[in-house]
């Protein structure tokens, strides 16, 4: 299930929306005025920071249970994954401002990413980075539709970067099982 965790300051709770029903599917109760999410680049757990707990709730994202609070100092504010008014749904803003000739889908995926390009991608290069840049897939692609086994990868935000002699397109996807 796709989700969002929206921090409630004033109820001291985190709110689980299911983005395909757009729903709440739980409510989760933390610690005094939560001001602030982030979420880890896996996806398998959610920080809140509680301001005035002096304190940061631990969600694990399996369980939606708080698993640990960690003491922080007084009136911590969480600045971190933000949603993008972008297409993608990821949560991380893209800045291309060359017009889209590559289609990736399903995004979310949690076993084969469709790579669908407008123009021939003849020996072009598909290179696949985990947010922190680590590369953690290399493969040469040929004709206009592709598929690639995402299957081994953990969840959370990957960038692609697809190169031919012609052209270069970025983007990035979501990995959810």
């Amino acid at each position: 299930m796709p989700k969002i965790y929206v921090s409630n300051r004033f109820a001291n709770t985190v709110s689980v929306i299911n983005t395909t029903t757009n729903s709440v599917s739980t409510t989760i109760s933390v610690g005094t005025q939560p001001v602030g999410i982030c979420v880890t680049p896996d996806g398998s757990m959610v920080y809140v920071a509680n301001y005035f707990d002096g304190s940061v709730s631990v969600i694990n994202t399996i369980t939606n249970i708080v698993s640990t609070t960690i003491p922080v100092g007084p009136y911590p504010v969480a600045v971190g994954n933000f949603i993008s008014s972008y297409v993608q749904p990821s949560g991380i803003p893209s800045f291309n401002k060359d017009p889209e000739t590559i289609t990736i889908y399903p995004n979310p995926s949690s076993t084969i990413l469709n790579i669908h390009s407008q123009l021939s991608i003849l020996n072009s290069q598909l290179l696949i980075t985990d947010i922190l840049g680590n590369d953690v897939y290399k493969e040469t692609l040929n004709g206009i539709d592709n598929s690639v086994d995402v299957s081994h990868l953990s969840n959370g935000v990957y960038f692609y970067h697809l190169t031919s002699d012609k052209q270069s397109q970025n983007g990035k996807f979501v990995v959810e099982k």
